[in-house]
């Protein structure tokens, strides 16, 4: 099947075959992690990881359109969406979200799956895998930031030097110190925002608008930084982090995508496919970070094609 026409149901929040919570353990605690399963078939299912961190599954919902053949599933990572909130910044680091996610494929009974993951969904999904690869058949990472050093030291000095003179500082001075007038730094964010991370706002689809509702602020605030909407400043615990060594020796075939002009730009990506063993590259031309939004119709086929040379 090739995926010609867009509809706009894949945008809409997918009526879900199944939906439930598992139950996550730290500690003495228990929390419950939710998950939605969409579509049917024989082949292999596909896990979505999603972004943020402190994100939700919201903007992934396009790959619905891939349950004519095999399940979708959809969860929201502890912290955020539709799972528990619990008020405990020590639970946000990507060592325990690794855990979480082993507990959610070892609940479900998942034995043979392909997993994706999308910007901060890349690195857990790399993290991920290097660590449980059992039945895991490929990986799609969607515009990963792999290696949160490399983003640091050059990435991010690049983007902020394609911004408007003066709308730096504006953006320094707000998220640094909370100095500086809220609309003028609305306008430089917003600059940034359709330049690096979705060329549709300021008027952005339905998927954005429920990913900010179901966004949770104080996962994002420990991992990236307080109030540091922009991602231009990162001084989380997420700073130190460079999962991109794992690539060269996972045994299992590899999809890396980007947009040609985002914040996880293909000179990062390809640095990344390099070292693979099995692995395809794709650079989706005139996108930025939000592909499967941007062009949801390419996006579908290019990982409908992917996965299923691997089923």
């Amino acid at each position: 099947m090739k995926f010609q026409i867009f509809d706009q149901k894949w945008f809409e929040e997918p009526v879900y075959s199944s939906q439930g919570k598992v139950f996550i353990t730290n500690g003495n605690n228990k929390y419950k992690v939710w998950y939605g399963i969409v579509g049917k078939g024989s082949k292999d299912p596909l896990l979505c990881l999603h972004g943020g961190p402190g994100g939700s599954h919201s903007n992934l919902v396009p790959l619905q359109g891939l349950g004519f053949e095999r399940e979708l599933i959809f969860y929201d990572q502890l912290g955020c969406g539709f799972s528990d909130k619990p008020d405990n910044p020590s639970l946000w680091n990507i060592t325990r979200y690794v855990e979480e996610l082993k507990s959610l494929v070892d609940q479900l009974g998942l034995k043979s799956f392909h997993i994706l993951g999308h910007s901060w969904g890349g690195m857990l999904a790399t993290a991920f895998t290097s660590k449980y690869p059992k039945g895991i058949v490929s990986l799609s990472l969607m515009s990963p930031i792999l290696n949160m050093p490399l983003y640091i030291n050059g990435t991010r000095i690049k983007l902020r030097n394609n911004l408007t003179t003066g709308y730096t500082k504006i953006i320094d001075d707000f998220e640094k110190s909370r100095k500086g007038n809220p609309e003028e730094y609305k306008k430089a964010l917003m600059e940034h925002l359709k330049k690096h991370i979705c060329k549709l706002f300021p008027n952005p689809p339905e998927p954005l608008t429920r990913l900010s509702h179901l966004s949770h602020k104080q996962v994002h605030d420990v991992m990236i930084g307080p109030d540091c909407h922009s991602e231009l400043n990162i001084w989380g615990n997420l700073k130190e982090t460079d999962v991109s060594g794992f690539i060269k020796d996972l045994d299992i075939p590899i999809l890396f995508t980007c947009g040609d002009f985002e914040c996880c730009p293909p000179e990062d990506v390809e640095e990344y496919y390099r070292s693979a063993r099995n692995a395809e590259l794709y650079i989706f031309k005139n996108c930025r970070h939000m592909t499967m939004l941007e062009e949801p119709v390419e996006f579908l086929n290019v990982v409908h094609k992917f996965i299923s040379n691997y089923d």
